[in-house]
């Protein structure tokens, strides 16, 4: 019978020992997740106020960095002082127009359990519906994990509801284009 070999390696057992013992606890999971608002291996923020990435290159992030060069290249300093709209994906995103209800709104202003609940009470007046609904109570929600949305975490999931809808990452900033 083949002897079964286990799945983490022993301390100190050829190079991947070597490299857990190596990294620090924290980060030897499957998928590090960091705190919300945390900038993490200490790389500081994007040069353009209130941008909370990480820099790449000429200390702008990257989405800042191709804004600039789709703008020519001009002048670092002028760029910063005028950078643009904000980064795509890091705006607010809506929450459930059901008090108290922080998930995601999936149809038509609600999430997808308010949606459900007013399909089945054969589509009233939103607005009247929505009154006559008791305040959603938070009971110790899970908040998503991105450092700039409030909304709840959906299922087992680190993130709210419209995250995996809009793409996990943020979509490329749509900056002004350099004439040709």
């Amino acid at each position: 019978m083949k002897e079964l070999k286990p799945a983490v390696p022993a301390p100190g057992a050829g190079l991947l020992g070597k490299l857990m013992a190596a990294v620090r606890p924290e980060f030897r999971v499957d998928v590090f997740i960091p705190e919300p608002g945390e900038l993490i291996f200490g790389l500081g923020a994007c040069r353009v106020p209130g941008c909370p990435r990480q820099p790449r290159t000429r200390q702008l992030c990257r989405g800042h960095y191709h804004r600039w060069q789709r703008r020519g290249k001009p002048d670092v300093e002028a760029f910063i002082a005028d950078p643009g709209p904000g980064p795509v994906g890091r705006a607010e995103l809506t929450a459930c127009a059901i008090v108290g209800c922080r998930f995601g709104a999936a149809r038509q202003g609600l999430c997808v359990s308010h949606h459900g609940f007013w399909e089945r009470a054969g589509k009233p007046d939103k607005e009247t519906w929505t009154a006559g609904l008791p305040v959603v109570e938070d009971d110790g929600r899970r908040a998503c994990r991105l450092s700039f949305c409030t909304l709840w975490a959906q299922g087992k999931s680190p993130f709210c509801h419209k995250l995996p809808l809009a793409g996990r990452r943020p979509s490329r900033d749509r900056g002004v284009r350099a004439p040709l």
